[in-house]
């Protein structure tokens, strides 16, 4: 997460178990931000917008609205 890239790009790792998955999103410099999988956020949704900045994406909002439907 602190090592240099050349580009921003948005890193999604996920694990085996439950709770063992994280956005990263990142600039060439660093970490601008993450989102980790919790008991209450048991999802992570990421389109190519900076959803924590601007949540006025359609595609984001329409997936958000199927996975809580889903419980």
């Amino acid at each position: 997460m602190t090592q240099k890239v050349t580009s921003p790009a948005y890193v999604i790792l996920g694990g085996l178990s439950g709770n063992q998955g994280v956005v990263i999103a990142r600039d060439a410099d660093g970490t601008n931000h993450t989102q980790w999988l919790t008991d209450t956020d048991w999802y992570v949704i990421q389109t190519n917008t900076d959803v924590w900045i601007n949540k006025n994406d359609s595609r984001y909002n329409a997936a958000v609205q199927h996975m809580e439907a889903l419980g």
